[in-house]
């Protein structure tokens, strides 16, 4: 099994954080940071219309946010 190092398993340092959000609004995006998955998980969800497909694949970070799913979408609607 390989290792994952910590630069993929632990929160960036503030710095790192603010140059990413700087990056990736210069591309258009659209940027939230948010303090944990409860939180993610309401900002994602506040931003689907009801009644919208969505399309997940097999995310990692969508599941343990509890993001995927009918149910969570509908709650927050």
């Amino acid at each position: 099994m390989t290792q994952a190092t910590d630069r993929f398993t632990a929160p960036p340092d503030d710095q790192t954080l603010a140059a990413t959000v700087v990056a990736l609004e210069e591309q258009g995006f659209s940027v939230e940071v948010v303090d944990d998955l409860d939180a993610a998980r309401m900002a994602v969800l506040a931003r689907i219309l009801k009644g919208s497909p969505v399309m997940t694949n097999t995310s990692v970070t969508l599941q343990e946010a509890r993001i995927t799913g009918r149910d969570q979408r509908r709650r927050a609607a």
